[in-house]
This record gives C-alpha cells, sequence and structure tokens, in this order.
C-alpha cells in the first residue's frame, strides 16, 4: 500500500488488523536475528559506563522490558532508559509496570520533541513499530518531518551509537557518524518497505550531496 493519505493509513491497520498496543511480544525477535540484537547492544555499551537510551512510542512498555532485558544480559546493571508516548493511558500503564525500576523514567511526550535532551548524549535511539501514526502525524499537519527526525535524532545521539526503528517489522537501523556532513548516519541495515523509503531517500539524498561538492 502507498501511504500518501490519512486514510490509506487507518485503511491499513484495518485491513491487517494491526493493533499497535498488542503488537509488541517479542519485536525484537520478529524484526531482527539474535546476531543483529547483540550487535545493536555493543554499539549501545560501547565506551559507556552509564548507557542512556530514548525509546519512542513504548505503548504499554513491553517493547521497554525487552530493551532493558537486552542490557542485562550484556551485564549493563546501570543505565538510564526515558520511553515516550503521547497516549495518556499506555503511559500511566507503563509508568506503573516500572514504578518500582529507578533507571527507567516513562513520559507523556511527542517523539518528535527532542528540545530537551542535550547534544551527543544518547547512546541508543529505539522506536518499534509506530511508523504509522508517524506517517498520520504527517499527513495531517501537511509536513514531511522525516528530515527533522533524522537531523534531531543525529543531533543528540554520541558517536557510533545506533537508532534503530522498526516499521511493521521491517527495520531500518542507522549510526551516528561524525565524519559525514549534512545528517551524519551510517546504514546498517534495513528491509525494504514503503514506510522507510522517506528516510532512505534523504540519506541517498545526501550522499549525492557530499559527492557534488
Amino acid at each position: 500500500m502507498d501511504f500518501r493519505e490519512i486514510e490509506d493509513v487507518r485503511k491499513f491497520c484495518r485491513e491487517t488488523g494491526f493493533v499497535f498496543s498488542t503488537q509488541h511480544d517479542r519485536v525484537l525477535e520478529t524484526a531482527l536475528t539474535p546476531e543483529v540484537i547483540d550487535d545493536i547492544f555493543k554499539w549501545v555499551t560501547q565506551c559507556t559506563k552509564r548507557p542512556l537510551l530514548y525509546e519512542i512510542g513504548c505503548s504499554r512498555g513491553y517493547t521497554t522490558a525487552q530493551i532493558a532485558q537486552g542490557l542485562r544480559e550484556k551485564g549493563v546493571k546501570d543505565y538510564r532508559l526515558i520511553a515516550c508516548d503521547i497516549d495518556p493511558r499506555s503511559v500511566s500503564w507503563a509508568s506503573e509496570k516500572f514504578s518500582a525500576d529507578e533507571r527507567i523514567t516513562v513520559e507523556l511526550r511527542n517523539g518528535l520533541d527532542y528540545s530537551e535532551i542535550e547534544s551527543d548524549s544518547v547512546d541508543g535511539i529505539f522506536s518499534f513499530n509506530v511508523m504509522l501514526p508517524f506517517l498520520e502525524h504527517c499527513l495531517i499537519n501537511g509536513r514531511r518531518l522525516h528530515r527533522v527526525f533524522l537531523k534531531e535524532s543525529s543531533r543528540v545521539l554520541k558517536e557510533g551509537k545506533p537508532l534503530v526503528l522498526t516499521w511493521l517489522w521491517k527495520p531500518l537501523i542507522l549510526i551516528k557518524d561524525k565524519r559525514m556532513s549534512g545528517i551524519p548516519f551510517q546504514l546498517k541495515l534495513y528491509r525494504p518497505h514503503k514506510s522507510i523509503e522517506p528516510f532512505l531517500q534523504i540519506l541517498k539524498e545526501e550522499k549525492n550531496e557530499r559527492k557534488t561538492n
């Protein structure tokens, strides 16, 4: 399906029965191989004593728990994980779920808002299966926010740290690379899907512009 109109997004959800709050079980294993998962957490923990991670669209905290588990499996006990969502009910559920864990903070906020996050401070950004509401937000506001999202993500990430996105189980993994001008990301992995094409197009344009200059 070509997601050009808001109704395209909603129609896809109706036809596939895609319900965001119930599609998060084992998302890492569904979208990625064990080797890729291992690489991601190596990138996250490399050269840092206390990783700071940011999750966009945490829903009820299913994926938040998987990120925390990935850190534990790497032997990382001291970390800070900020999980956010725009749905108050989801934030309430997730907050209750992690209320006893001081390492995890759940916030009600737009995932596109990085204004309070310092540059070069984050060790990993994760977002699982929130591309459809992201597209709907863009369409409603008549703006293509993909470039803004990539620029802000690269600003807050530390060098060599990952941006991990999955859209309907199709991954897009980028690594912050300051050797690149413009939007400094190195493409590590993707599986074709219409919802990630705008991001790939932006990276392609950036690469062509560097060649021209």
